[in-house]
């Protein structure tokens, strides 16, 4: 079973087996998507061999050797800025619901099945003088949603940190 056919917070299932499959990219976000991104305590974007992801992670509070149950959607992704050379690209929000809400939660409501999900990293894209100077990245990730000839733009994460393992766009895998 893959982890199209699953949802998170099925009763009858504990763990997500298999991997995103990009070969759904272009046929957008399913019912079985959106449930897990709905459900999820935590929204992890990632780049990581080749491939373009988001992961909604819940916490599994019944099984004390597997904390957490995670559902992968292949998505579309890019580069907009200096992208040759990354190896990897990774950032999450915690979005633990409250009566407030955050703001994922708000981009997530927004999203409707059949949508297709398209990430834009930009390596050093907030990186200005003040930045530079103190050797500092300033590195940031945009949400695309595409719908039909609606094109919605969301500002998902925003990143200064040294050239290290903390970074969310890293150029090499070992530091």
């Amino acid at each position: 079973m893959t982890g199209r056919e699953k949802a998170l917070g099925d009763t009858e299932t504990i763990t997500l087996t298999g991997e995103a499959n990009p070969e759904n990219i272009d046929l957008g976000l399913t019912k079985l998507d959106l449930k897990a991104l709905h459900k999820a305590d935590t929204i992890a974007f990632n780049f990581w061999e080749g491939n373009h992801h988001i992961t909604a992670i819940k916490e599994n509070k019944k099984d004390p050797y597997e904390p957490y149950i995670r559902y992968k959607i292949s998505v579309k992704g890019r580069f907009a800025t200096r992208g040759e050379g990354v190896k990897s690209c990774h950032t999450s929000s915690h979005h633990y619901f409250s009566e407030r809400g955050s703001y994922i939660q708000t981009i997530i409501s927004l999203i409707k099945v059949g949508d297709k999900i398209e990430l834009e990293w930009y390596p050093d894209g907030n990186t200005n003088g003040y930045l530079e100077k103190n050797n500092l990245h300033g590195d940031l990730l945009h949400l695309h949603v595409l719908r039909g000839k609606k094109h919605l733009v969301f500002d998902i994460s925003h990143a200064a940190c040294e050239n290290n393992t903390a970074r969310m766009v890293r150029y090499s895998d070992s530091w």
